[in-house]
């Protein structure tokens, strides 16, 4: 039976007695100073029988100009290559690859996710509640890009740093004015712990894990992962373990992502909370965010300051239904994909 866990952590795997290697391009640690060289190093490491992980992540740095000829690349390689995969993580990526005819190509815009659910599994009992009231809310904003930055300006703006419990890394600090920086909370051991995971999937559990055990507030505000050049959904996985944390860890989710985020969130069958929150915020095009966070922020100021008080007794049920659907949703969603997958290297045997 394939695992996908076993794709996600290791550099091959055994299925039905054949050996299939394993790349996962989106991952990958390697650095490329050019474009020509990134290129160089993906005809070089992809040989026969291999199961490829792309996204286009690693194309921002060389701009989206490049991504046709990085799949006219993919389109070579599968011409010279036996029994190629790919899995990609972007519908863009997965449409290209369609219109120059590769043969095998499946869309999962889930992977990361789907990495941490077998760890997630494994270290279930770990995630207690153990959420205390000292803040209203809870904002962490590791490495800050300029999307986090506004935020933490509209929440300075509105004198709400000194009411929540915000981070940031410390690698980010010379990015934050010394106004905002001296109101953040700093966590170097959270911080190591980020550092010192070699797989995202670890990474990400090990940062639920310490969240969860450490860091207090009912509400938890976060921005995905798309930047400001960046807002198309199709260029990017409509949400990733950032959307999921406040469900996995029994908190109200305040998310500023792709237009629509939370109302495809509350179709997936979790419960958003619209009887505390406010999301009209949530139809406003990321392209105007520094709009869509302040409207984020005055809607819901008299939850994020404390004025509105959340008793957790009084939510405590829909915090314990969503974190235990979170786990009926990743299953499905790994299910599925693994039985895609299957069904793609049956064609191989």
């Amino acid at each position: 039976m394939l695992n996908f866990f076993d794709l996600s952590t290791k550099k091959s795997i055994l299925y039905k007695g054949r050996t299939f290697n394993v790349f996962d391009f989106v991952s990958s640690r390697s650095n490329y100073n050019t474009f020509s060289e990134m290129c160089e190093y993906f005809k070089d490491i992809i040989e026969d029988n291999t199961i490829v992980f792309v996204d286009d992540e690693k194309l921002e740095s060389f701009g989206y100009h490049c991504v046709d000829d990085f799949i006219r690349l993919l389109k070579k390689i599968d011409e010279e290559k036996k029994n190629l995969l790919y899995v990609f993580v972007t519908e863009t990526l997965f449409n290209l690859s369609k219109s120059y005819e590769i043969k095998n190509s499946i869309h999962e815009p889930h992977l990361e996710i789907l990495n941490s659910y077998y760890i997630l599994i494994k270290y279930r009992k770990y995630l207690v509640d153990n959420c205390n009231d000292n803040y209203p809310y809870v904002s962490l904003n590791g490495l800050v890009n300029p999307l986090r930055i506004e935020l933490l300006e509209v929440l300075e703006k509105y004198h709400l740093l000194e009411h929540g419990y915000v981070t940031a890394f410390s690698k980010s600090f010379v990015k934050i004015n010394d106004k905002i920086r001296n109101k953040l909370k700093y966590d170097k051991v959270f911080e190591s712990y980020y550092y010192n995971q070699k797989y995202s999937s670890t990474k990400n559990l090990i940062n639920l894990l310490y969240i969860n055990k450490h860091i207090p507030g009912n509400i938890f505000l976060t921005v995905e992962s798309f930047n400001s050049t960046d807002v198309d959904k199709s260029l990017r996985p409509l949400y990733t373990e950032k959307t999921l944390t406040p469900f996995l860890l029994k908190r109200i989710p305040l998310i500023l992502g792709f237009k629509n985020i939370m109302k495809t969130i509350k179709s997936e069958g979790f419960d958003i909370f619209e009887d505390y929150i406010n999301y009209d915020y949530d139809a406003v095009d990321p392209k105007e965010f520094k709009n869509k966070v302040n409207l984020c922020v005055e809607k819901n100021i008299n939850v994020l300051n404390g004025q509105n008080k959340i008793k957790k007794d009084d939510i405590n049920l829909r915090l314990e239904y969503n974190k235990n659907h979170i786990f009926n949703w990743l299953k499905t969603k790994v299910n599925n994909t693994e039985l895609l997958i299957s069904n793609k290297l049956d064609t191989f045997i």
